[in-house]
């Protein structure tokens, strides 16, 4: 018992409990279904986060369920979809080891455009746009282990290896006609190098297997057979990240992706079925901070890289492009507006029988009644168009979320 309490007293620990309730009116259209579809939506979703530290070692759990009240108008028709995370990192002056386990399992409509919380610990990054699913109530599931471990060789060099697994998309059959399992492992290296105060390179390579089984892209949407395609890539790439000025960094990379692609039946190129494809990478992102310490933040980005479908399992070429504003006008007000595109690119459509253009809208306000207490008022809207059976979609829905966070607990 005694050595217990002396474990227990070398970690200092914090439990975060909030709640954000969601109300928001809806409508969608589809090219495959005819009318136009609305509705009213009710979701609530608790989290609860607990923190454990000590010198060299923290650990992040984190579990938050969502209640999900769907086309009220229609009936009291419940979904609820879980997200759980966990973090352990452990580090000293020269090396970080991180493990992380994010999961998710339960009924979502898709057509909401709900999206998973972020894990505690993981990566930030761009996320990529991909082509919503019909507007149906699937059962989905997922799962993502990642390891990295990072260490610091000299005063302007780092070295970081990462490996890790990811499963999603549908769990029963029904699901996967809309939105196909996907699976497979994963694994990178980057070295950062430090060249200046203001400069840094970064060498990346990478390697992945993508697996996605599911209704065949040729029948979409419907359950008519069932299809089996992978995607072997391995990528090599730099970027030269500079900082302009305190305020502004600018970063520019490129290089070359290798996609070795197995489609039986539904990606015939060149009248084969298998077929190894080298892609052009480029990425060019302009970071700008502004406003009272630098809380407002500006952010513009292009990327041309290749991207596995989430509905077909096919590779193809595309360029996305990203505009990200948060103005944080004083205590109380924050605005963000944020556009997002995407589009198969026009030159390499031919290797893709499934060509897709995204374009994604938000605008919203944010009111800081208290520290404790949030409501965010504001609009999204979606519009995609997929060929090959999967025509056009858009949605459009106006939102009030009111969070409400306790005072966190220490001990």
């Amino acid at each position: 018992m005694i050595a217990t309490c002396v474990l227990a007293a070398e970690y200092a620990g914090t439990l975060d409990l909030h709640d954000t309730t969601t109300v928001q009116v809806r409508a969608t259209q589809e090219s495959s279904t005819p009318g136009l579809q609305a509705g009213f939506d009710f979701s609530t979703t608790p989290s609860a986060t607990v923190r454990l530290t000590d010198r060299r070692s923290a650990y992040t759990l984190s579990y938050s369920p969502s209640l999900i009240l769907p086309d009220l108008e229609q009936g009291f028709q419940p979904e609820i979809y879980h997200f759980a995370s966990a973090v352990a990192a452990w580090h000293d002056r020269f090396t970080t080891f991180t493990v992380i386990e994010a999961a998710s399992f339960g009924q979502l409509k898709s057509g909401l455009l709900y999206q998973a919380p972020p894990v505690a610990g993981g990566p930030q990054q761009t996320t990529v746009l991909q082509p919503a699913p019909a507007n149906k109530t699937l059962e989905l599931g997922s799962s993502s282990t990642d390891a990295t471990l990072s260490q610091r060789v000299g005063r302007r060099l780092r070295v970081s290896l990462s490996g890790g697994y990811l499963v999603s998309g549908g769990i029963d059959a029904a699901s996967q006609a809309y939105l196909p399992e996907q699976y497979g492992p994963r694994a990178s290296a980057s070295v950062i190098y430090q060249l200046s105060r203001r400069d840094s390179l970064t060498t990346r390579a990478s390697a992945e297997e993508i697996s996605t089984t599911g209704g065949c892209p040729s029948l979409a949407p419907t359950m008519s057979g069932i299809c089996h395609e992978r995607a072997d890539d391995a990528r090599l790439d730099e970027t030269l990240r500079r900082r302009l000025w305190r305020t502004t960094t600018l970063s520019l990379g490129g290089g070359l992706a290798l996609y070795d692609i197995d489609a039986p039946g539904t990606y015939p190129f060149r009248g084969r079925t298998v077929a190894t494809i080298i892609y052009p990478v480029a990425l060019a992102t302009l970071a700008y901070r502004f406003g009272v310490r630098g809380t407002s933040t500006l952010s513009l980005s292009a990327e041309l890289a290749p991207v596995v479908d989430d509905r077909t399992g096919l590779a193809s070429e595309r360029v996305q492009e990203n505009v990200n504003l948060t103005d944080r006008i004083d205590r109380m007000l924050t605005l963000h507006f944020g556009v997002s595109g995407l589009e198969t690119v026009p030159p390499l459509v031919g290797s893709d029988p499934y060509p897709v253009t995204i374009v994604t809208g938000s605008v919203d306000a944010t009111l800081h009644f208290h520290r404790q207490v949030d409501l965010r008022i504001g609009a999204q809207a979606l519009w995609q168009d997929q060929t090959g059976g999967y025509g056009e979609l858009w949605s459009i829905f106006g939102y009030a979320a009111l969070t409400v966070r306790a005072p966190p607990t220490r001990w």
